[in-house]
This record gives structure tokens, sequence and C-alpha cells, in this order.
């Protein structure tokens, strides 16, 4: 696994050969890129290509090692990974909404590893709201909600973090019942309302996951236990209201949560699907071989 951005994500990486956004000292890590892909018989690509990117042209090009491009959302909706994408015939989504720009590309669910199952804290309820681009979750709207039930006497508390690393994501998580993925309405914002991996994350850990999860889309995640919401606030704060009066309604979607995640997003059954995909690039590979 190399790493060519720096993310704060800290994702678990190999190798790093970051870009600086420099002309020649990219040139170099250009160069560097392509002679690390020497080594391989075949070359997993995430987040798309951005146009800057020769060394993944010269890796399929002039190496002719076979490309698989994975594209996972921003890059899409934004435009800035589509580059390049006559090159290459094998592409992978991790939301299906993103199959409407690759139509021949194939989804394969996001899987979620190392996030155990933590029993719901006590006392009074406890609600979580975390973003990096508050367009795309609503978190403008999230927040008026969670003040104006606070203000309105309503027994809970909040926690809204922004652009924060993922532990500490995960340490709040722990501390809170309920987890608020997205409020937005497709019709008039033009973005999809598809469950992420914080809400992934979340229902691994036993976590109730609220979100404005598009009917459109449902389909992909047959069984997700997510409380669907209208995307609006008042549907946000009579379902959060509803939990406040109920703790079934909070216990039975974190009862749930668990088990569809290990059922459903998996890291082998992702795998598999991967090597299949390999497969089709790649037509002499053969598992374990």
């Amino acid at each position: 696994m190399l790493e060519t951005y720096w993310s704060p994500l800290s994702f678990p990486h190999d190798k790093e050969l970051y870009y600086q956004g420099k002309f020649l000292a990219d040139l170099r890590t250009m160069r560097k890129v392509v002679k690390e892909a020497r080594g391989y018989d075949i070359v997993h690509v995430h987040a798309g290509v951005h146009w800057k990117r020769f060394d993944i042209v010269a890796i399929s090009q002039i190496l002719r090692k076979p490309i698989v491009v994975h594209y996972h959302g921003s890059e899409t909706r934004l435009g800035y990974g589509l580059a390049y994408r006559h090159l290459w015939k094998h592409t992978i989504v991790g939301r299906p909404d993103l199959l409407s720009a690759h139509p021949r590309a194939v989804f394969i669910r996001n899987p979620i590893i190392g996030v155990e199952k933590v029993p719901l804290p006590t006392g009074k309820l406890r609600v979580l709201h975390t973003f990096h681009n508050p367009d795309t979750k609503g978190s403008a709207i999230i927040r008026e909600c969670l003040e104006k039930l606070v203000d309105d006497g309503v027994e809970m508390e909040f926690s809204i973090l922004e652009k924060v690393d993922h532990e500490r994501v995960m340490e709040e998580m722990a501390r809170s019942h309920v987890v608020i993925d997205q409020l937005i309405d497709s019709k008039t914002t033009g973005l999809p309302s598809i469950i992420g991996v914080v809400a992934l994350e979340a229902m691994a850990m036993g976590r109730a996951v609220v979100s404005s999860f598009d009917p459109a889309y449902q389909r992909f995640y047959p069984g997700c236990p997510v409380l669907v919401v209208d995307p609006n606030g008042g549907g946000l704060m009579k379902a959060i209201r509803e939990v406040v009066a109920d703790r079934s309604i909070l216990e039975s979607r974190a009862m749930a949560g668990p088990k569809y995640v290990e059922s459903n997003h998996s890291p082998l059954s992702s795998a598999k699907a991967v090597l299949n995909v390999y497969g089709t690039a790649m037509p002499k590979f053969v598992e374990g071989s």
C-alpha cells in the first residue's frame, strides 16, 4: 500500500511518496512511483486519477501494467479524479450513486475492520455528528435541530466534531448512543444520501444511526438497520424525541448494527469481490498461485 497524499484519517500503509504541488518535486515523485510499480503485477488506484498523474498513465501505457481504479466519492462528484478514464477498463465504486458516472464499474461495499462492539453508555442520551464537509452532510441543519431540542428541554446532550482525526471520532462514538450520519435532500442539493463509513463504524460499535438515507439506494444495503428520517429538521427532531421517550428503539437498532456489518461489510467478503475484479483485469491471475 503506497500513499501518495497525506490524509488526516491516517489510513494504514506500507510506504509514502507524497506529492507536494511543486512541479519539479512532483516529477521526481512520479518517477519513483513508476519505478515502484515495476515490481507488481497489478496496480489498484484509489480515489480516481487527477490529470496531473502522468505516473499512472506511464504505468498503464509504458509498463503495460493492468490498472484498477477505485472511485470513492468526491473525486467523481467534483470531477477532479476523472482523467484518462478511457485508458482502463476495470473500475470499482465504493458507493452505489457513483454508478451513474461509472456505469461499467463494479460496486463493492466498503469493508469495516478493527471496530469492536462497545456497550451503550448509561445516563442521558448522547448524540454525535461528525463531518469533514458540512455541505455533504447537512451539518448546519443538524446542529440547528440539536440545539433546538436542548433548548426545548429534551433530556439529551450532543457533540459535533469537525475535521478531527479518526481516533478522536471513535473515542467520542464510544461515549455516544446515537450517531447522525447526514441530513440532505437530493432534490434540492443534488447530492445523494448514502450510508457512509462513519455510519458503518457506528453500527459495528453498536450505536443507533440516523440518516436521511435515500430510498433509491437502500436496495444496495439490504437489512441495514439505519433509522431513516425525512431530509428535514422536523423528521430528525421527531426521531430523537422518540428515542428519548422509548429507549427500546435505540437498543433494537444498536443490537442489529454489529450483525449487519459483519454479514455485509466484512473485509473477507470485500476482498473476495476485489479479487474477482483482479481476475478480469489479469486473466492469467489464479487465486493462490
